[in-house]
């Protein structure tokens, strides 16, 4: 069984989208790439993402977004 983190999760705590009607919810507190690095510092085995986390959803971030997920052997 592999373990993950859904970063719907963690939106309240900085982590994606503001709502423009929330005026309490905290700014960004990371980017998706410092997030990915969180991740396999803390020993989960992947990150269930939204679009929001990924700051752009063109081909070329999301791949490199991919790379950076394989490369600290965790599944996006």
């Amino acid at each position: 069984m592999l373990l993950g983190i859904h970063t719907y999760s963690l939106h309240l705590h900085g982590f994606g989208p503001t709502d423009i009607c929330d005026t309490t919810a905290p700014a960004r507190a990371m980017d998706i790439f410092e997030l990915i690095d969180d991740a396999a510092k803390i020993g989960v085995d992947g990150l269930h993402i939204t679009p929001t986390e990924c700051g752009s959803t063109d081909a070329e971030n999301l791949r490199k977004i991919g790379n950076v997920a394989k490369e600290k052997s965790l599944f996006l």
